[in-house]
């Protein structure tokens, strides 16, 4: 059943890897842009492989001071900058408060070589003289900016100019021509991934391990990658600091007609329509906008090579599953919206979504439930409930969970305490099981999983009284993504949720032994994702002054 109400989440894991490997904008979705001076673009080589530039050296100098200060006193981006500036010219020429770039060629010998340093300055003839480099090439000037070539082919070309207009907004910032990379690495990379596919064929590889066998999930994620790969265009980073708020971005650019332009193409999401139902004071909020039968269809290999993973009861009660959740999917609209709680009752989650028909979902879910696929691993279910909360229509069963037989099916026995497991199960499930609840107002249906009676409660009343204000960095979120046929947002306090989790299975707090009290700790990541036209993008923000808590009380486990 955690696989029922959890299959959302836990397939755009696995695709989303998809979108999450890449970070940051897309062309269609408003967000943070730069562009790279012209100038600066005027002196950059045609043949340019990976491009890196620096607000300015005054900015990196700020942002690695305000990251040592709260995050880690081992960050010194300007530290390390500043010495390799100063090994090749006065860095005292250099107008510190103006961005400044490098480009690098492909050396099918060497790598990637650099080509060409571009600097601001008001005094190019003493920089120029400072410069120490064995290139003959001439060094260029142009508007303020002085382009100091390592290469001796060194010559500007016209291709790059706009190439970079469309730079990802940040302190650093990186673009990679992974056309040009991939060529020369490409055998290396292919030679890698044959050889760990040869490692899997081995009867031998992994033997030890307990009920789980990676090996078809990751078979899947080498085609996948391959699929990556073949569709490459372009890949952007850029990070940088706002007061104690870290960011991370970057974007993936495929290839037009490539597998990776074209996924899920006809899907579009509509997460306005359920975002403001969720609990946004849980430990976890989420937010999931597609056409979930187009991703359903879509995603449908990484599901049944995940399940493929599991130990033979776990993988044949899941696959009656498979088929049922389809059908459900295809009912619901193109976007979700949920929080996950751990409290000291178990584990407990609310999704919102809309229904295309509300009524036979609920007769599929007690189909599906009534078949009880999952009593190979020890879960069980009552009669269905029905009753009124809130003008709400509610259908209410309760899941009981075996834990000594889940844990046999699951093979624990192969391995580590399978006494510890089934004690964390039982907590997490609950003494009497968990409440599982479908909660249907007009169009809109909440699925509710474990909590109490006014846990219940608060999930009915959220849908009696309609969508409802969300913090402002959601809201933000949501505009951004709006026009993806893919968005994922999520607000995470690692924190508290880590905190939860140890504390309902007694592993920390006062008087836990070597296992760390990290209750109290706050420490959000929040971040968001999306495909749209050719590019899968994300960006994230880490909240430095909370996860330096965290790791400072983690230090020593």
């Amino acid at each position: 059943m955690l696989q029922m109400f959890h299959a959302p989440l836990f397939s755009l894991l696995l695709v989303g890897g998809s979108l999450s490997f890449p970070a940051g904008s897309v062309a269609q979705v408003p967000d943070q842009k730069a562009s790279a001076p012209a100038a600066i673009a005027q002196l950059v080589p045609e043949e340019t492989a990976l491009y890196v530039q620096v607000g300015s050296l005054d900015g990196l100098r700020a942002m690695s001071a305000r990251i040592q200060q709260t995050l880690s006193e081992d960050f010194d981006l300007a530290g390390l900058v500043e010495p390799l500036l100063a090994d090749l010219l006065d860095v005292e020429q250099v107008e510190k408060d103006r961005p400044l770039a490098m480009a690098f060629a492909v050396n099918p010998f060497f790598g990637l070589e650099p080509t060409v340093l571009v600097v601001p300055t008001q005094t190019p003839e003493p920089l120029v003289a400072s410069f120490d480099s064995d290139s003959q090439a001439a060094p260029i000037t142009r508007e303020g900016y002085v382009g100091l070539p390592f290469s001796q082919s060194y010559e500007p070309g016209a291709g790059w100019v706009e190439n970079l207009g469309g730079l990802l907004a940040g302190e650093f910032t990186l673009r990679v021509d992974l056309v040009r990379v991939l060529e020369l690495f490409r055998p290396m990379i292919e030679g890698g991934l044959e050889s760990f596919e040869e490692l899997l064929a081995d009867p031998d590889f992994l033997q030890e391990t307990p009920g789980f066998d990676p090996t078809p999930l990751l078979e899947l994620y080498f085609d996948a990658f391959r699929a990556f790969l073949d569709s490459a265009e372009t890949y952007d980073v850029a990070f940088d600091v706002e007061g104690e708020d870290l960011r991370f971005a970057g974007a993936y650019t495929a290839r037009e007609g490539t597998p990776m332009a074209t996924f899920a193409q006809d899907s579009r999401n509509s997460l306005r329509d359920v975002a403001g139902y969720v609990d946004s004071a849980a430990s976890a909020t989420f937010f999931l906008g597609m056409d979930w039968g187009i991703f359903y269809e879509t995603s449908g290999p990484f599901l049944q090579a995940a399940l493929a993973s599991y130990p033979d009861a776990m993988r044949e009660s899941f696959e009656d599953y498979l088929t049922d959740y389809g059908e459900l999917m295809a009912l619901l609209g193109n976007g979700m919206a949920g929080s996950l709680d751990i409290a000291a009752d178990g584990l407990r989650a609310t999704y919102f979504a809309r229904c295309q028909d509300s009524a036979k979902l609920v007769t599929l879910m007690t189909q599906t439930l009534e078949k009880n696929s999952l009593a190979s691993m020890g879960v069980d279910f009552s009669e269905p409930q029905s009753l009124e909360r809130d003008g709400c229509t509610v259908t209410r069963f309760q899941m009981t969970v075996d834990t000594e037989v889940m844990t046999s099916a699951m093979e624990l026995d192969a391995g580590g305490d399978p006494a510890q497991m089934q004690d964390v199960l039982q907590r997490l499930y609950g003494e009497d099981g968990l409440q599982v609840a479908v909660a249907v107002r007009g169009e809109t249906v909440g699925f509710v999983l474990g909590g109490d009676e006014a846990y219940l409660a608060r999930a009915t009343s959220s849908l009696a009284r309609g969508p409802g204000p969300l913090p402002a960095k959601v809201e933000r979120a949501l505009e951004q993504v709006h026009g993806a046929r893919m968005a994922v947002v999520c607000d995470l306090d690692l924190g508290r949720l880590l905190g939860d989790m140890w504390t309902l299975a007694e592993l920390g707090g006062p008087g836990a032994g070597e296992i760390p009290d990290i209750t109290g700790i706050s420490a959000r990541l929040f971040t968001r994702s999306s495909l749209a036209g050719r590019v899968w993008s994300q960006e994230t923000h880490m909240d430095m002054r909370g996860m330096s808590a965290l790791m400072e009380a983690m230090s020593g486990f």
